[in-house]
């Protein structure tokens, strides 16, 4: 028996991560939950399937993403640790509308700050993302895969010259 082909969507997450919202669905996905609970769970659910968080397999499209945003903040000399957190099928997709997020901690300093950069992955031509969130559409992912990199990068050093003042 043939195995049912994934729609465009899902097809797009299993690309990104590895997973999609149809094979990571959580239990007890349609109780809303505050955004930090939410976030909070789809990090334990990532370790919980060993979900590798600084270093996704090459084969991902996270991965030269990842890298890009690391080579760029390493050539301006900005120590941090970089991690990226799948979300989809979460209560953190369902409700808040985010499948995947950055969680960027300074290295070195006196007290440890950290930001999150949250993205919402679609094959929609025109889905707005907000202030706060990137849209990461399937047909623009790896033709500018360097300008993403550079918005995000410039977002992660503005949030923490905020956390300065």
């Amino acid at each position: 028996m043939a195995s049912k082909a994934l729609d465009p969507g899902h097809q797009f997450e299993l690309d990104v991560f590895g997973i999609n919202s149809k094979s990571n669905l959580e239990n007890n996905s349609n109780i809303y939950a505050p955004f930090k609970e939410c976030l909070e769970r789809a990090i334990d659910i990532a370790k919980e399937s060993n979900w590798p968080y600084l270093f996704p397999d090459k084969n991902l499209l996270i991965r030269p993403l990842l890298d890009e945003i690391r080579n760029i903040l390493l050539s301006r000399n900005k120590p941090y640790t970089l991690e990226v957190w799948p979300s989809v099928g979460t209560r953190l997709d369902f409700f808040h509308s985010v499948d995947g997020f950055f969680l960027v901690r300074e290295m070195g300093g006196k007290k440890e700050r950290a930001t999150l950069v949250l993205f919402d992955l679609t094959i929609a031509k025109k889905k707005r993302g907000g202030s706060k969130r990137f849209i990461l559409r399937e047909r623009n992912f790896k033709k500018y895969l360097h300008e993403t990199a550079k918005r995000i990068a410039n977002f992660i050093e503005k949030q923490f010259l905020r956390q300065q003042v």
